[in-house]
This record gives structure tokens, C-alpha cells and sequence, in this order.
């Protein structure tokens, strides 16, 4: 089972019940609910694979699990006041599946996008700047995207190496991400709306 589809089982079965009530309370568009927790699993994958190739190691699941649980505490939109309350979220459950205590604290920790980043902590930060894509993903909005916000491929990518074709790439990927849901009903069940994402990705993506 690749990575990505173990944590999309943790997600339906553990977690997405927690985004599903914000989409019933103040998160009607799924602005940081169901929809932008799977668009950012699929953009870590998408990022997995990059950064797979190059001479770095890092532990990608760590990156999922912050992932998992970074707006979890959320009680509304705009800016979010409750990264601690989502991060301790994510602590108490890792202590409960058996992490222990360092391990947890630690995975939690990137849920604050605290710099200097480490790898994991970049990409936690890079997947949630890309999903806020979703408000510029139409042809005449597009350029509204601040890429400079962007640190994979860049110059100050922790990898020290600028790569803006990889950069256009894992931005279109978003767009097609942002297309395929935005199309999808927010009543729509997680298993469904994980089918939906898959296939409007298709093979050409390589999931």
C-alpha cells in the first residue's frame, strides 16, 4: 500500500468526521474541511515523489499526520488562532496509537510551520500555501497566486537547489486538484469524494 492510500484510510476512518462538522458549521465551501485536507495529502504525495530524488532524508509520514490534523481546531475561517489547539489534537492522538511521547511532540510541532523549517516542516508549510490556490484557480485569476510564497523549487528551498519546472508543475497539479473538487458537493461522502478526486486525476498523474 503506498503511503498516500494508507493515510487516506486514517483520514475517512479517524479524521474526517472532525473536518465534515466544520463544513456543517462555518465551513460551508470546504475551505478547510474535507476538501482541503485531501487536496493537501494528494499535493505531499505529488511532493513525496519530488523530493524522493534527491539526495535528503526526511520522514514523510510525519508530514502526513501534521497534515491530517492542521485545522482541525478550527472554529472559523481566516486566520487561524488555533494552530496549538490542532497541534495538541494531533498529539494526543499519536500518543494513543503508540508514537510515545518525543515522537509525537515532535510531528505535532510542524502544525506551527515553525522556522527554520526541516523538510518536513517546508513541505508541511508549501502543501497549505498551494491549496490556497483554490481562490485563483480560474484562467483569469491565476496569476493572482503569490508563487514568491512558495519555497519547494526555489531559492530558499531547504535542498538548496532551484527548480521552477517542478514549481510550474506541483501549481498545475493544484489547479487540477482545485478543478476536480470544486465540482464535487460538499454533501458529497468522503469515501465518494476520495473516488472523485482519483478519477478526475486519471493515470497521467501517476497516483
Amino acid at each position: 500500500m503506498s503511503r498516500l492510500n494508507y493515510f487516506l484510510e486514517i483520514f475517512e476512518k479517524d479524521i474526517a468526521e472532525a473536518y465534515q462538522l466544520h463544513e456543517k458549521t462555518f465551513d460551508i465551501e470546504s475551505f478547510h474541511g474535507r476538501f482541503h485536507i485531501l487536496r493537501c495529502l494528494f499535493l505531499i504525495n505529488k511532493l513525496d515523489e519530488y523530493y524522493k530524488l534527491q539526495p535528503v532524508d526526511y520522514d514523510i509520514d510525519s508530514v502526513y499526520y501534521a497534515i491530517l490534523f492542521h485545522d482541525i481546531a478550527r472554529k472559523n475561517n481566516g486566520i487561524d488562532i488555533w494552530e496549538s489547539d490542532s497541534a495538541n489534537l494531533c498529539y494526543q492522538y499519536l500518543m494513543r496509537k503508540g508514537f510515545g511521547r518525543d515522537k509525537s511532540y515532535n510531528i505535532s510541532q510542524l502544525i506551527l510551520k515553525k522556522k527554520p523549517f526541516s523538510l518536513e516542516g517546508q513541505m508541511v508549510y508549501d502543501v497549505d500555501v498551494l491549496d490556497y490556490f483554490r481562490f485563483f484557480w480560474l484562467p483569469y485569476e491565476k496569476d493572482l497566486f503569490e508563487e514568491n510564497r512558495l519555497i519547494v523549487g526555489g531559492k530558499m528551498d531547504i535542498i538548496n537547489k532551484e527548480n521552477p519546472v517542478f514549481r510550474k508543475l506541483i501549481i498545475d497539479y493544484t489547479q487540477e486538484l482545485v478543478k476536480i473538487t470544486d465540482e464535487v458537493s460538499v454533501d458529497t461522502a468522503t469515501s465518494e469524494l476520495i473516488k472523485q478526486i482519483r478519477l478526475g486525476l486519471g493515470n497521467y498523474f501517476n497516483i
